[in-house]
């Protein structure tokens, strides 16, 4: 995120001047997620991204803002007071392989937290909560509102009065219970995030009603983003809402359907593998399919999709017991 000519605002650089531009812009970006942190949490709450969020390298439900420790410090010594803005260190470090064979590598300037919504990825923050199936219009814009709201938040600050340093200072003051740089997959996590005040709105349900709250709606009229003929209350957020819970029985039943399968033919002959070398082997996989095919003989009793009868079509039987129609094929004998 940066200017129309070139500025990143989070990328430390070299210069005062870049550094103070970066940490200006993690201030604003903390106020951002701290504030409106439940507009951020319903940009990418859909059906399909409730099982993702807090496994599979995915964050979780919780969003928080991950600067990396060595910047957490250098908040904590801005809101003391014994900081300035452009005393962070934004350095390269090296790290050792652990054998003699190979040289250190260069790591990056703060670690890679994969396990934070908002993590520090050297010259940017990335958004690590969208699912794989989501269009990220929405969520770069609700990423954009809230920037905008914290560059907001900071200007009122400065036109009130403070100097630059003192208005970066009071926004991380306010705003420190957002920075966590701690496992996000831990138990004590939610805990702490409870104390914290950060709402933990780990399903759709949950989060979607939230998209619709008068602070969100004003956020929206004050930054412009819906005028007021567009967003007369309620309209705002309960059209979304709708849609979501719409497409949450459409999104479900695919996931459902393949366990399925999935354990009739993977699961379940494992499940028999440790008794491969007994003579019962073959006893208890013959049960096995014989009850797998019954089951499929009573689904289809009932009208559901059963076996598919193996009778050629054509082929009808006689009173003699002999059927007419094309001979056969001889089985092949099993090995």
């Amino acid at each position: 995120m940066g200017t129309d000519s070139g500025l990143n605002f989070f990328y430390p650089g070299k210069t005062p001047d870049a550094m103070k531009m970066f940490t200006t812009g993690v201030a604003c970006l903390a106020y951002g997620l701290a504030q409106h942190n439940e507009l951020v949490r319903c940009s990418v709450a859909h059906a399909g991204n409730d099982h993702r969020l807090g496994a599979q390298e995915a964050p979780p439900a919780i969003i928080s803002l991950y600067p990396g420790t060595g910047f957490e410090q250098h908040v904590d010594a801005l809101i003391a007071g014994t900081a300035e803005l452009d005393t962070y260190k934004a350095e390269k470090k090296l790290a050792a392989p652990g054998c003699a064979s190979a040289a250190p590598v260069e790591t990056n300037v703060e670690d890679r937290n994969r396990t934070a919504p908002f993590p520090f990825c050297g010259n940017r923050f990335e958004f690590r909560a969208c699912g794989s199936s989501q269009n990220c219009a929405f969520p770069i814009l609700a990423c954009n509102a809230v920037m905008a709201a914290g560059f907001a938040a900071l200007t009122k600050l400065v036109e009130g009065g403070k100097s630059h340093k003192e208005a970066v200072a009071q926004l991380f003051k306010d705003n420190r219970h957002v920075i966590f740089t701690g496992n996000g997959y831990s138990a004590e996590w939610p805990v702490e995030a409870k104390k914290r005040g950060l709402p933990n709105l780990n399903t759709t349900p949950l989060a979607i009603p939230e998209f619709a709250s008068a602070k969100n709606k004003q956020l929206f009229k004050d930054l412009q983003i819906y005028a007021e003929d567009d967003a007369p209350p309620p309209s705002v957020g309960d059209g979304r809402r709708r849609l979501v819970r719409a497409c949450g029985p459409k999104t479900k039943p695919p996931e459902r359907t393949p366990p399925g399968p999935v354990c009739v033919n993977h699961i379940a002959p494992r499940r028999l593998s440790p008794c491969c070398g007994s003579p019962r082997a073959g006893g208890a996989r013959r049960r096995f399919r014989r009850s797998v095919r019954r089951g499929r003989r009573a689904r289809g009793r009932r009208g559901g999709a059963g076996r598919p009868s193996s009778r050629r079509p054509g082929r009808r039987s006689t009173g003699g017991g002999r059927s007419t129609g094309p001979a056969r094929r001889p089985r092949r004998s099993r090995r």
